[in-house]
C-alpha cells in the first residue's frame, strides 16, 4: 500500500511538474524584464543566471480556440565564432516579441529576438543596434533567415 501511495504521489507531482505552460506573452515579458537588469561586464554564466538560466518552455497558445502550443527554448539560439585576432565571439538570442508575417499567402507567427553579445566571456553589448555596429567593426558576416 505505501508503494501505491508513493507511486501516485511522484506521478502526480511529475504531470503536475510538466505539464505547467507559460503563453508566449509570459515569455517574451520575462525576458524583457531579466534584459533590464543586466549589465556590461558580467560573466556570460553570471547573465545566464539573470535570465533565468537556460530553459524550455511549453507554449499554451490559443488561436480560435484551438490549442497551438510548441516548446520554446531560453536562450532561443547561440552563435560562437573567432575573429580574425582569436577573440571568442559569442551572442546567445532571447525572444523578445512575436509578429504575424504573411508567408506564400498565410500568416505565420516569427519571434523577434535581442542579441546578448559576448567577448572572452563577457557582456560587452545588448540588442540588434550594438550587434550591427559590432559585426561591422568585426567584420562578421550576419545572415538573416
Amino acid at each position: 500500500m505505501k508503494h501505491f501511495l508513493f507511486i501516485s504521489l511522484f506521478v502526480f507531482l511529475t504531470n503536475l511538474t510538466f505539464s505547467q505552460k507559460k503563453f508566449r506573452s509570459e515569455v517574451v515579458n520575462e525576458n524583457k524584464r531579466n534584459i533590464m537588469n543586466l549589465s556590461l561586464g558580467i560573466t556570460r554564466e553570471s547573465a545566464n543566471d539573470l535570465m533565468g538560466g537556460i530553459k524550455e518552455f511549453k507554449i499554451k497558445d490559443y488561436e480560435g480556440g484551438i490549442y497551438t502550443g510548441g516548446t520554446v527554448f531560453n536562450p532561443s539560439k547561440r552563435d560562437l565564432k573567432y575573429d580574425s585576432s582569436g577573440t571568442t565571439i559569442e551572442v546567445l538570442w532571447y525572444i523578445t516579441g512575436y509578429l504575424q508575417k504573411a508567408k506564400d499567402g498565410l500568416w505565420e507567427t516569427v519571434a523577434e529576438e535581442t542579441p546578448l553579445v559576448f567577448e572572452n566571456n563577457k557582456l560587452i553589448g545588448i540588442g540588434w543596434g550594438f550587434y550591427i555596429d559590432y559585426s561591422k567593426r568585426k567584420q562578421i558576416e550576419i545572415k538573416l533567415n
